[in-house]
């Protein structure tokens, strides 16, 4: 079920690549380079970190001017507080703040771009919602396992 949320500006540190999006015939092809993505940014943050369950997110935005993008750039974020000393190809971003409408997700990860599909073209029209430029967040709250995993979509949404 969707919710609304109120999202406040947060920092993280990351590393980005260019994926297919979940619109584009080769969209599967995005799975391996997001995983190899994540291992890069987890690793680099050390077991300490890895351990502690830190608040992941993945950040999205259009990397060509199609509508919806048929390519994304893909950020691998983790929140961080503090004055965070960076490591390696990690920088530092900033998670917009904002109004995001959310939608979860659990089930196995090959439907995870009909998932995306269904909540851009079906859901937002019929809750009357329109998107809004910024950040097109993925709150991953267990990262695939066995080919399943749980995240949650936040969707930038006009006030």
């Amino acid at each position: 079920m969707a919710r609304i949320e109120y999202l406040a500006t947060q920092q993280a540190v990351g590393k980005r690549t260019e994926v297919p999006s979940s619109f584009s015939e080769d969209c599967g092809a995005a799975n391996a380079l997001i995983d190899g993505l994540w291992k890069d940014v987890l690793g680099l943050l050390g077991e300490g970190v890895a351990k502690t369950a830190p608040v992941r997110f993945a950040v999205t935005t259009p990397a060509d001017n199609e509508v919806p993008p048929l390519r994304i750039n893909y950020t691998a974020a983790v929140v961080v507080e503090g004055d965070f000393t960076l490591v390696g190809a990690l920088e530092h971003l900033q998670l917009e703040g904002g109004r995001y409408v959310v939608f979860p997700f659990s089930g196995a990860l090959e439907d995870l771009d009909v998932f995306y599909r269904r909540s851009y073209l079906e859901e937002l029209p019929r809750l009357g919602l329109l998107t809004r430029d910024g950040q097109h967040l993925e709150k991953i709250l267990h990262r695939s396992v066995n080919g399943y995993l749980e995240i949650e979509a936040w969707i930038p949404i006009t006030q």
